[in-house]
């Protein structure tokens, strides 16, 4: 059996896809697409750069920049290629070593984002409360020195009223990363459990994650705050300089 052909279609076919009211002549296309990509002869694939290029950076563009990414996730699902940056990186790193890299540029996880889960995570907890503890301008460093002494044991880890204390900062530390990220109630749920200590900074990462790169949790929550949103698309938008820096840091 042959393997499925990769079709990539870019803005302006998304643009018309979307639309309120597509020709019929897009209508004809979209419903061939489907019936393709359902019984397997073609795989429709979207990379970072479209994402950039839909998402919108003025609120006036929310209809329509939602209804593209919508259907960008409709007709992909997770089938994605790797951002523009990490591609770069493959091949600078194959010419500095002089073998061609064989690593695909396709992926079936969903994660259009140029971050590796992998590569970042949550902090340990204790680590959370002495950042705040050392960011409070409040207190003096012999009054902290005492507050630690309490918080913490020799081996660093929360006594029980550091444990009571970090867990008073659970609401806070729930509404910033809802502020920062569009966030499914099972993250809700993943990061209340790394706030008490039954799950790992690195596993509620990647739930967070999973939750930002499903487009259409992306979409609903690009119309919640838009001031913070606008800061994340425009994020979006500079995914050249993110190329160049992983070119600076290679060559």
């Amino acid at each position: 059996m042959k393997p499925p052909l990769q079709i990539y279609l870019d803005s302006s076919d998304y643009s018309r896809a979307a639309a309120a009211n597509p020709i019929a002549e897009t209508q004809d296309v979209l419903q061939r697409l489907r019936a393709w990509r359902d019984s397997g002869q073609i795989q429709t694939r979207y990379s970072f750069s479209l994402i950039a290029e839909n998402a919108p950076t003025d609120p006036a563009y929310l209809p329509s920049g939602i209804a593209r990414l919508t259907c960008i996730q409709e007709l992909c699902g997770d089938c994605v290629l790797l951002a523009p940056s990490l591609v770069v990186a493959l091949e600078l790193d194959a010419l500095v070593a002089g073998i061609p890299h064989t690593a695909s540029i396709a992926r079936d996880d969903g994660n259009w984002t140029p971050l590796d889960p992998s590569e970042v995570t949550f902090p340990a907890r204790e680590s959370v409360l002495r950042q705040g503890l050392d960011a409070d301008r409040t207190i003096d460093r012999r009054m902290r020195r005492v507050i630690k002494a309490r918080m913490f044991d020799r081996l660093g880890k929360f006594t029980p009223e550091g444990e009571a204390q970090f867990r008073t900062l659970a609401p806070a530390f729930l509404a910033e990363i809802e502020r920062r990220f569009p966030l499914t109630p099972n993250v809700e749920t993943a990061i209340r459990a790394y706030v008490d200590g039954g799950l790992s900074g690195d596993d509620a990462w990647r739930t967070v994650m999973r939750s930002v790169q499903d487009l259409s949790v992306f979409s609903s929550w690009l119309t919640k705050d838009w001031t913070e949103v606008s800061k994340t698309t425009l994020w979006i938008r500079q995914s050249g300089e993110i190329g160049r820096a992983s070119c600076r840091e290679r060559v």
